[in-house]
């Protein structure tokens, strides 16, 4: 699908972390200086590697945002992609958390978010103890709801939780009239 960057640029210090989610990064300008500087990506990670990137480049330089880009996401063609594995992306969730630990530490929204996000990886790829301990950090971080959503997921699993929202889901569609 063709999607637009969020149009806004970067200052050197300024904080990544929060907009990785709603940011295109090829639509994003660095100095190549800065990212050889940086060491470029960390091959450690097999997800999440754009959102370490960004923020190691904005504590060296200021990162540009380029208008006339646009980001196009290829529909799913049926290769497999490294960042489909749950437990992959869980590690690398859980290795960026400690590698920005301070910055992500300083926004319980943001800390909550990344919590969220590894709990729910590690309950799909079927550690449901550890993604449980994760939500319940993320529910005393920011007891909201989304936080108490992901700990819904870590206690009946996916499968369930899955099931639930589809029934919700058709019986709030049969609610709704339809339009002629």
């Amino acid at each position: 699908g063709d999607h637009r960057s969020v149009a806004r640029s970067y200052a050197k210090g300024e904080s990544w972390l929060d907009d990785s989610a709603s940011t295109a990064e090829n639509t994003l300008v660095a100095p190549v200086s800065a990212l050889r500087a940086i060491g470029g990506f960390d091959e450690e990670l097999s997800s999440w590697e754009h959102v370490d990137l960004m923020q190691r480049l904005l504590e060296v330089c200021s990162i540009e945002h380029n208008p006339d880009a646009e980001y196009f996401s290829p529909e799913d063609d049926g290769i497999p992609r490294l960042s489909s594995s749950w437990g992959r992306v869980a590690n690398a969730i859980e290795l960026t958390m400690a590698k920005h630990d301070a910055k992500i530490r300083r926004d319980p929204r943001l800390h909550a978010r990344f919590l969220r996000a590894a709990a729910t990886n590690r309950v799909m790829a079927g550690d449901r103890s550890q993604g449980l301990r994760l939500a319940v950090r993320a529910v005393r971080v920011l007891p909201d709801r989304r936080s108490a959503k992901t700990l819904a997921i870590a206690v009946v699993g996916p499968r369930l939780f899955t099931s639930a929202r589809r029934i919700a889901g058709r019986r709030r569609r049969a609610d709704v009239p339809a339009l002629h």
